[in-house]
């Protein structure tokens, strides 16, 4: 069933995508969504804060990505997940830093969403133009990961 939606998801996606605007550059609150553009000042500010860390790869021929920009991060459910999360936008195909994260975390496809801990370590990667609500059940699965991934580290601490 999720690989059924992830499907239609992914070739119905650049069919809506040729009929919306193009896609803004990115700015701070485009969506209602705090992103940010610099994946290293994002990292630290997540290290600083405790939150986890999701990363919107992009291209600027993407129509999904399109998509995503013109849906689902404008929709308030989205938004306001968002704010528990330390938002970042990684154009995959422009700048060298960029082009290594992308390189780093093993990007192939666009869009590909990566959730990462606050160190830098991969909760949770998907691929495709998600509605919000499966979109926030992937988030919710990271969060889960990187709690179970702390209470582990905590163990390890206290045992060796």
């Amino acid at each position: 069933m999720k690989k059924s939606m992830l499907l239609v998801s992914l070739l119905c996606a650049p069919l809506m995508a040729a009929h919306a605007k193009p896609a803004k550059k990115v700015a701070a609150k485009s969506s209602g969504v705090v992103w940010r553009t610099n994946f290293d000042a994002a990292l630290k500010e997540a290290k600083q804060s405790g939150k986890p860390v999701f990363i919107d790869f992009y291209t600027d021929w993407c129509g999904a990505c399109k998509y995503l920009d013109q849906t689902t991060y404008h929709d308030a459910k989205f938004v306001r997940a968002s704010r528990n999360w330390v938002m970042v936008k990684v154009n995959a195909e422009k700048g060298a830093r960029n082009t290594q994260i992308a390189s780093k975390y093993k990007v192939n496809a666009y869009p590909t969403l990566l959730m990462l801990d606050m160190r830098g370590q991969k909760l949770n990667q998907v691929a495709g133009a998600y509605p919000t609500d499966m979109m926030i059940s992937e988030m919710q699965k990271a969060t889960k990961k990187m709690g179970v991934l702390s209470a582990q580290n905590a163990t390890m601490r206290v045992v060796g």
